[in-house]
């Protein structure tokens, strides 16, 4: 692919010969056309007495874009193939051409202009060079509605995920990459005598699981409650450091040793709690061991 041509059809291709017949459709059905032909002129300014030759007119044209489909030439309406297959080419001559530009600013104008195509679009006679402008309206009418829709939102889906792939992620890091980069063990924070009485009372509770300690009350708020009980801990003599984990500790350990994802908000922000399985925790020193 050596790049896209100033002209959309090549001068020595049946897409031009295609085309030419269109135009010579549009002089027999323009008398101003005939007249001055260095003129532009639109489709649907063609005199009231001209319109029966129209449907000759358009079937032209249909013909003519039927053959750039098949042959993969890029044009306004277009199918997504031949759409996704000319990006890359069309962004570059486009960063190019146009000094700070970027790739987001051409997948935004490509997304404007499907949304709400031009009114219309320049196609040059080779033979000639007199520029006859089609509108689109009459582009999409040849391809067909429900086509055109259909290429329109393939196209919008492409750009989209294009689009993604090239902005920054701005998001806050998943609870899952935190979890690999702060210890989300819960053993790391709380001496192993205790965590093991910590355990027991949980299941006895019905919050956590039996055998792999993960939390099973899924009851609405659950996340916010889980916080509540571990920044309890504090309080109660749990941690090894007498300091309460920061809140992306506490969403990792909510993750690696609960089973439970939570937003970095929830973390922050959780109130303490009155609810009686929290006040009723017992204190670490109830679990030290005895000498």
């Amino acid at each position: 692919m050596k790049g896209l041509p100033n002209n959309l059809f090549n001068p020595e291709s049946k897409h031009n010969v295609l085309f030419q017949e269109y135009v010579d459709n549009i002089s027999l059905a323009s008398a101003a056309y005939i007249n001055d032909p260095n003129k532009h002129y639109h489709v649907h300014q063609i005199e009231e007495q001209f319109k029966p030759l129209l449907d000759k007119v358009h079937e032209g044209l249909k013909k003519c874009l039927e053959q750039l489909n098949n042959d993969e030439v890029f044009f306004f309406a277009c199918s997504s193939v031949i759409y996704k297959k000319y990006y890359s080419l069309r962004l570059k001559e486009r960063l190019n051409t146009l000094k700070e530009s970027t790739a987001e600013d051409f997948i935004q104008n490509e997304l404007v202009e499907l949304k709400e195509p031009s009114e219309t679009t320049h196609y040059v006679s080779m033979y000639d060079d007199s520029p006859i402008t089609v509108p689109n309206s009459v582009v999409i009418e040849c391809v067909g509605q429900e086509q055109y829709r259909l290429y329109t939102e393939k196209k919008q889906q492409f750009l989209l995920e294009e689009l993604n792939s090239i902005r920054p992620v701005k998001k806050a890091k998943s609870t899952k990459k935190l979890a690999k980069e702060i210890s989300g063990d819960i053993s790391h924070y709380i001496r192993t005598e205790h965590l093991v009485g910590l355990r027991a009372y949980l299941v006895e509770k019905k919050q956590i699981s039996e055998t792999r300690h993960l939390w099973i009350d899924l009851k609405k708020g659950h996340q916010a409650f889980l916080i509540a009980v571990l920044r309890s801990l504090l309080g109660k003599g749990y941690y090894k450091t007498n300091k309460p984990p920061t809140p992306n500790e506490l969403m990792a350990i909510c993750q690696s040793s609960f089973g439970i994802s939570l937003k970095l908000r929830t973390a922050q922000n959780t109130d303490p709690t009155k609810n009686p399985i929290i006040t009723k925790i017992p204190d670490a020193s109830t679990f030290n061991k005895q000498n």
